[in-house]
């Protein structure tokens, strides 16, 4: 299923009324368990991150035939949010001439813990669907018939569940596309030698939010909260904007602060903030990058 919000029609409208047309692909890739499954047993078969695995291949093909659509293989930039940034460590930082650019909206490089942290998502997973009992429950969980597959996958923790941005579906690191948490490979200077740039809107963090209101520690967290501009809008609890302000800077700010600090003066870089829609307390960081 292709989302319609990335369908390339308004950035290629305007490559084109700049006078410097781009041939614009987008890339299908697995999400969810389907992409990102993760326990002993994945670890064991050399399958994790299999949607980053996806997006590798696709930039084969890419290198293969884009002189088809008329693109050249020399000049792909690669543009999206944080999986842009885990390509630019894979691979001890080499992008093998896959891409010449990167471009991270709205993510940088987070932490990635260890593939078997995702071991209870992983059991669950085959308990729903009746895998357990199996010698070999990967394979099960192969034969298994798709509906019950997703019935079971859907069942499991949401982006807009308690967890949040806790994932339940995540990149980990398995030893073979990840080697390592992605921050400490930053810090190991493992980062493709390309130009990038990498941004974030200033509310990151209010969409995700939501789900935490009746967390009651947060009365310690002191910033002055977000969606950040909007004085006393927005304030769907008194400590609402704190939260989301807190989980914007941790989730993404910091982290690509943290890159941007590492790769100064290794690379060309460039970085902004985008305030656009400030005033919506979820649009400003849902839309605000996928404006003209």
């Amino acid at each position: 299923m292709v989302d319609n919000r990335y369908n390339g029609i308004v950035i290629v409208e305007k490559a084109i009324s700049l006078g410097v047309p781009v041939v614009y692909v987008s890339i299908n890739y697995r999400l969810n368990a389907f992409g990102f499954l993760a326990s002993q047993e994945v670890k064991d078969a050399g399958v994790g991150n299999l949607g980053l695995r996806d997006q590798r291949l696709a930039l084969y093909w890419i290198q293969k035939y884009i002189c088809a659509f008329g693109g050249d293989p020399t000049k792909v930039t690669i543009a999206g949010a944080v999986s842009v940034g885990l390509h630019m460590v894979t691979n001890d930082g080499n992008p093998e001439g896959l891409f010449r650019a990167a471009f991270m909206q709205s993510g940088s490089l987070l932490p990635a813990d260890d593939i078997l942290q995702g071991q209870k998502y992983y059991d669950a997973l085959v308990s729903e669907t009746g895998c357990s009992s199996a010698p070999d429950t990967l394979q099960c969980l192969r034969e298994a018939p798709y509906e019950a597959l997703l019935d079971a996958v859907n069942q499991s923790p949401s982006l807009y569940s308690y967890q949040s941005l806790v994932l339940t579906w995540q990149p980990r690191v398995d030893g073979v596309f990840l080697t390592d948490d992605p921050q400490k490979l930053v810090q190991q200077g493992s980062v493709a030698d390309v130009p990038f740039v990498t941004s974030d809107c200033d509310d990151e963090g209010t969409l995700f939010s939501f789900s935490t209101l009746n967390i009651t520690p947060v009365n310690d967290f002191i910033s002055p909260g977000s969606p950040f501009d909007t004085g006393v809008l927005n304030a769907i609890t008194p400590q609402f904007k704190r939260i989301a302000a807190f989980q914007g800077d941790v989730i993404f700010q910091a982290p690509r602060r943290l890159l941007l600090h590492h790769r100064s003066g290794k690379q060309p870089l460039w970085t902004y903030g985008s305030s656009v829609l400030i005033a919506l307390a979820i649009s400003s960081e849902q839309t605000s990058e996928d404006a003209p």
